[in-house]
């Protein structure tokens, strides 16, 4: 994929995009950008993007190899991991802790607070 953007505003994954989960953060990402959806990690990485990320970091949805543990570096092989739990996997925000960001160092990490404004990241 091709790396597209991060969106101008800034949200929460704690509520996981107002209630939309994974549907909403693509819809916010084909708002910004046309044509683009949410990122995931492996589609980031792998677009080798010179953008600057922004100074509150990116929110990303992880990537995984063959449906196993969470990887985000990048191989041909990955891609959405679509299991988990809280705001990892974008469509429950009950017991929302942590979630996939982009530091603005451009590392991809588990540990972003989803009570946290960040930017999206969009691929297309």
């Amino acid at each position: 994929g091709t790396f597209a953007g991060f969106t101008a505003g800034t949200y929460t994954g704690e509520i996981t995009f107002g209630g939309g989960g994974r549907p909403g953060a693509h819809a916010l990402c084909a708002s910004a950008f046309p044509g683009s959806h949410f990122c995931h990690a492996t589609e980031y990485v792998r677009a080798a993007s010179g953008k600057q990320v922004p100074t509150s970091g990116a929110w990303v949805d992880p990537s995984t190899i063959d449906g196993g543990s969470t990887v985000n570096s990048g191989p041909p092989g990955s891609g959405r991991y679509i299991y988990g739990q809280t705001c990892d996997s974008w469509n429950n925000g009950t017991n929302a802790l942590t979630g996939w960001w982009i530091s603005p160092s451009g590392y991809v990490a588990s540990s972003g607070n989803c009570s946290n404004s960040r930017a999206v990241a969009c691929c297309i």
